[in-house]
């Protein structure tokens, strides 16, 4: 998901108070900056392309597009299955582009409304000269009434058993239909949206999976017929058909595998076989790199709005490594649940114009309570700088202690997936009525109510 470019924008002027002036050279490699933020509301959308416009002057940026109108309902089992709930919201090309054999088993309703907000979107980033980012999980799971017509393309199923009331099943891309299933909607996709120049996906979680991959919920799977193809050489063919589906369309893209679930082996075997202009986040060379900014949400969800300008300050400074080509700028919480505030990505967009037009000396605390110093004066008057600043320091040393006390504690998992938040913690929770249950253990994320109830360890994630 690198667009490498040697063309530079023109200098100009920040308009946000606080914000440094800045002079381009031109001669540079030009950036990348992904901004990722599931927001459904137009208006919303429009005020963050607004904000992520601010970065043009350093490089190309692109706003991703791929967002749901809606969840999709019909992927959850009747009576419910907590794994498919988490797979709901996650956004694919059939689920805007359904090739012909798809689309019978997909409410058309739902399509429409998907693709009319990506299009509608994809219109605000033309006003601001914007590019686009598609997102997604690859490949995704499809209806059991798919795989009835096709059998043929079934692939590995992908769903977690300890969390599922239901099987699922991804195509193999083995499958010569498949991949050609596959090239077609992604062609359709970018003829509809030809701003679209990075294409970004996970794989082995949430919904999605690759055949005899190691760690697959149910373990390694998929049909005899592909066993003894290597992990390397079936991302490369699923890469490769993305680029088959954008050239039909008349288009390269840059094509980037995100963190997702493989052995060590499959990660240096898919780093070995990458085709041109693919790239394996957290695998790539010395030469080119990324890095990813985000926002508070996306390890505190369900809450929003908070702000650590200290560790905002500290994530920036491998910008001023001029091999860093692609910046991903993250206002999204895991699996499309949420997404952060404006406010609060105002904020962080305003810091990193500030760090890329005057970069700060790295060398040190010290300077960077100076810059912290001078953000509160920009943002709080220097009548109260003093006070907002002591706050910031003070939050940054809560949130080190939290690391280094309970480290591996994700709010999402526990406090929601698991309703910490919510239910009673008691010594006998057999002996709860129907009604003090209602409103807690029915969401817990296990198929199972007795376990739900009883076990207060069992956290997923």
């Amino acid at each position: 998901m690198f667009f490498v470019l040697n063309a530079g924008y023109a200098p100009g002027n920040s308009n946000k108070e606080g914000e440094s002036t800045l002079l381009v050279n031109e001669e540079k490699k030009e950036r990348v900056f992904v901004i990722h933020s599931p927001i459904r509301d137009l208006g919303e959308f429009r005020k963050l392309v607004e904000q992520a416009a601010r970065l043009k002057p350093f490089g190309r940026v692109e706003v991703n597009v791929s967002t749901l109108a809606d969840k999709g309902f019909h992927d959850v089992p009747e009576g419910g299955s907590p794994w498919h709930e988490y797979a709901s919201n996650n956004p694919t090309p059939y689920k805007f582009f359904p090739d012909p054999r798809i689309a019978p088993f997909i409410p058309a309703e739902f399509v429409k409304k998907n693709r009319q907000l990506l299009l509608d979107k994809a219109e605000i980033l033309r006003e601001y000269g914007l590019g686009a980012a598609f997102w997604c999980y690859e490949p995704n799971f499809l209806p059991e009434e798919f795989f009835e017509v096709y059998p043929h393309m079934r692939g590995p199923r992908v769903d977690h058993p300890r969390r599922s009331n239901q099987e699922a099943f991804a195509p193999c891309i083995s499958v010569k239909e498949t991949r050609d299933m596959y090239a077609n909607m992604v062609a359709e996709l970018i003829r509809n949206v030809p701003e679209i120049n990075t294409f970004f996906f996970k794989t082995n979680d949430a919904g999605s999976g690759i055949c005899w991959s190691d760690w697959q919920y149910t373990g390694p799977n998929g049909p005899v017929h592909c066993k003894d193809l290597s992990m390397g050489e079936r991302v490369q063919t699923l890469m490769n058909t993305f680029k088959e589906g954008a050239k039909m369309a008349g288009q390269e893209i840059t094509i980037h595998l995100t963190g997702s679930m493989f052995s060590d082996e499959e990660n240096t075997d898919i780093k070995n076989h990458l085709p041109d202009n693919c790239y394996f986040k957290g695998q790539n060379t010395s030469i080119i790199e990324d890095m990813g900014i985000q926002a508070m949400i996306v390890s505190n969800y369900p809450v929003r709005g908070l702000f650590n300008p200290l560790e905002i300050l500290r994530s920036l400074k491998p910008l001023n490594n001029e091999s860093i080509n692609t910046v991903f700028i993250n206002f999204r919480v895991s699996y499309d649940r949420g997404y952060e505030r404006l406010d609060a990505t105002d904020k962080l967009i305003g810091m990193i114009v500030n760090h890329l037009a005057d970069p700060p000396p790295d060398d040190g605390l010290i300077p960077t309570l100076q810059l912290l110093h001078k953000l509160c004066e920009n943002w709080a008057g220097k009548g109260s700088a003093k006070g907002l600043f002591n706050a910031f320091v003070a939050l940054d040393e809560v949130f080190k202690y939290k690391r280094v006390t309970i480290p591996r504690v994700a709010p999402i998992y526990w406090g929601v997936s698991s309703r910490y938040i919510t239910r009673p913690l008691v010594i006998a929770p057999q002996r709860l009525t129907k009604k003090e249950e209602e409103y807690f253990l029915p969401y817990i994320f296990n198929v199972s109510e007795e376990e739900a109830r009883q076990d207060y360890t069992d956290i997923h994630g």
